[in-house]
């Protein structure tokens, strides 16, 4: 005995006994004895596609499932209200599909964006790949990195620079400063002349921008960047360099003058808070 039974959202579980085609068809036709098996494989599995669309037209009745027939033809043929529904659907999916190419590109327009604040954020590759980019901005060429090396070499109209960057938990430290004059120094065997050094560091990178009140350049190390006429700049110093430059290109002379005079912390940038604003989250 078999049952049908129906689920709330329309579906069917169906619970039949097992059904054997070969033995129902040696039965009708009254044979005692075996099949051969490739013999009797084709004449059973030629009576499953009826048996399965039978089951499936009893199942359609006892739910209630309407089955229209809509041969390729009738196309050709529409009322008035047909063909004016016809053409709505067909207007509301060109306005979907135009709907969705444009959230592609405001999608990508946004993850480009929010990219950019890797300057006040980030760390390795990402905050480096952010600080080329404005150096670039700024008139400069960058050189990537040689194996082995994690300076950007600049080259810009004025002259040439070596970049160190680094994102940190905490404030910059002496070692970074360090570092950046072994680029410069081997940068200087190299030519034969000693280009500008550059430390980027986004400091206090997990801390909430506006409650970065703690200097990011230690005064121990300032001497030493000093004497070596070292620019010392902060990522989020940065991301504002870049945000006045776009709004006025010929600021970019200023801005990389700032950065081959300066021989310690650079002074100005820091009026994030007229590009950055504070929005609510809704709970």
């Amino acid at each position: 005995m078999g049952a049908i039974k129906r689920s709330k959202s329309g579906g069917h579980l169906i619970l039949l006994p097992m059904v054997d085609l070969r033995a129902s068809q040696a039965e009708d036709e009254g044979e005692n004895e075996a099949l051969d098996d490739a013999e009797d494989s084709a004449e059973w599995l030629g009576l499953a596609p009826e048996f399965q669309m039978d089951l499936l037209a009893a199942v359609s009745q006892l739910g209630g499932v309407m089955t229209a027939s809509r041969p390729a033809w009738v196309e050709r043929f529409a009322t008035k209200r047909q063909q004016e529904l016809r053409n709505g659907v067909l207007e509301q999916q060109k306005q979907i599909e135009s709907a969705r190419e444009r959230l592609a590109e405001l999608q990508q327009e946004e993850e480009a964006a929010l990219a950019r604040d890797q300057l006040y954020l980030g760390t390795g590759r990402s905050l480096e790949l952010e600080v080329k980019a404005v150096l670039e901005l700024l008139g400069g060429v960058v050189t990537e990195p040689e194996p082995g090396r994690d300076d950007w070499r600049v080259t810009f109209p004025e002259g040439d620079a070596v970049v160190e960057v680094k994102g940190v938990g905490k404030t910059a430290a002496e070692h970074h400063a360090a570092q950046l004059e072994k680029w410069v120094s081997g940068a200087l065997e190299e030519t034969g002349q000693a280009p500008k050094g550059i430390l980027v560091v986004n400091t206090w990178r997990e801390k909430p921008i506006d409650e970065r009140t703690d200097r990011s350049f230690p005064d121990q190390m300032l001497p030493y960047s000093a004497s070596r006429n070292h620019c010392l700049v902060t990522g989020l110093q940065l991301f504002v360099m870049r945000a006045e430059v776009e709004a006025d290109a010929n600021r970019a002379v200023d801005a990389r003058g700032a950065l081959l005079r300066t021989a310690g912390p650079l002074e100005g940038y820091d009026d994030w808070q007229s590009i950055i604003q504070e929005t609510k989250v809704d709970d």
